[in-house]
């Protein structure tokens, strides 16, 4: 279909770990047969994965919380895991870009600017206070997501799948982003501005002012 735009990748074993340059030809078509318009290629590294080694509580910016004594950076592939409780997260400063976040614990975003280049996941629930979650990787939210101020953008999606709570009297932003409701919506508080687009396929209630 016009709106997909997606080439899948396959690889019979794991790439050692390395930069990669990956090319589609002309000759490849779609499913009607239409060609690429010129050679398409791009760069992509393989790296293991970033965890978050501690079993508290915690903040992204310091860097005793990483496997690699550092904070995740641009190639970096992060997942947040600790069997041992339900944690949460905070991302409080500061200009980060990642490939992707993986998380099973709780989220909060505070402030500053995180960047998603690759799809992500939070299985737990995702509060965006301040700050701004950007990038053209999409975020699953399979916990409910609370937004209670700050800005979302980038030609990413955000797919509020767990219910989603908008409230508070901070202005929220979607700038060129897309917010998807598939579960419950409240939205009690704040204005909501542009450009951006908000698509609800679950329930939505309006309440306040």
């Amino acid at each position: 279909r016009d709106e997909i735009n997606t080439a899948l990748l396959t690889f019979s074993a794991p790439l050692p770990d390395s930069l990669y340059r990956a090319v589609i030809s002309p000759a490849v078509t779609d499913l009607a047969g239409r060609p690429l318009a010129g050679e398409f290629a791009w760069i992509f590294g393989v790296a293991p994965p970033v965890f978050w080694v501690r079993d508290a509580d915690g903040f992204w910016d310091d860097p005793t919380n990483w496997s690699t004594g550092a904070v995740p950076g641009p190639d970096d592939t992060v997942i947040v895991s600790r069997p041992a409780g339900n944690f949460t997260i905070t991302y409080r400063q500061g200009n980060v870009t990642i490939n992707s976040l993986t998380s099973t614990e709780a989220f909060v975003l505070s402030g500053g600017t995180l960047t998603l280049n690759s799809a992500s996941a939070i299985s737990n629930n995702f509060t965006l206070s301040n700050g701004s979650l950007s990038g053209s990787g999409d975020l699953i939210v399979s916990g409910l997501m609370s937004w209670t101020g700050g800005t979302m953008s980038g030609s990413g999606k955000t797919f509020a799948n767990g219910g989603l709570d908008i409230s508070g009297p901070a202005a929220k932003t979607l700038n060129g982003r897309t917010l998807s409701n598939t579960g419950t919506a409240t939205w009690t508080g704040g204005t909501l501005s542009g450009p951006g687009v908000l698509t609800n396929t679950g329930t939505l209630n309006l309440s306040g002012d």
